[in-house]
């Protein structure tokens, strides 16, 4: 991996021990991705705003470009799943993983997506554990099922002993 952007320091902060504190350094500022030029923020579609207020919350950016892949964005393999499930719950269902890694900025993403034309219009998210909650029935445990289970059990155990 070949870092994208290099930050120059006069002297590492050190904690107590003499290790390299990761709380004090800097954090890098992307200055070239992170800021919308003034046509890309007349030009944005409603499909384009809700995929970068996703990317916003995906890859932990204020405000990131339309042009900038989720890699420039300082995105991880995790973020892109994370991306693809809020994708999934919020604007289309037919976006996988593969869809996403081809085409990784947002105008890209923005069109395929349109092209596919699997838009959901209104949003609304139930939860999976309440649904869960309510629609499971567990069925009771079949007492001979068990007692058959238990019996074989002994009988692999006590098998060594009888056939000695």
């Amino acid at each position: 991996m070949v870092p994208s952007m290099f930050i120059v320091l006069k002297q590492l902060p050190l904690n107590t021990n003499g290790k390299i504190d990761r709380k004090l350094l800097p954090t890098p500022n992307f200055p070239g991705l992170c800021n919308l030029n003034e046509s890309d923020q007349v030009s944005l579609t409603l499909l384009e705003e809700r995929l970068l207020s996703i990317f916003a919350k995906a890859f932990h950016v204020e405000s990131p470009d339309v042009n900038a892949s989720f890699g420039e964005l300082g995105g991880t393999s995790l973020d892109a799943i994370v991306a693809v499930t809020m994708i999934r719950e919020q604007v289309s269902k037919n976006v996988d993983i593969g869809l996403f890694s081809d085409n990784p900025s947002v105008r890209q993403l923005a069109r395929v997506i349109a092209a596919l034309g699997d838009v959901q219009k209104d949003v609304t998210t139930i939860s999976v554990t309440t649904q869960f909650k309510h629609d499971h029935h567990r069925p009771m445990p079949s007492l001979l099922i068990e007692a058959l289970g238990v019996l074989f059990l002994v009988c692999q155990w006590l098998s060594p002993i009888w056939i000695a």
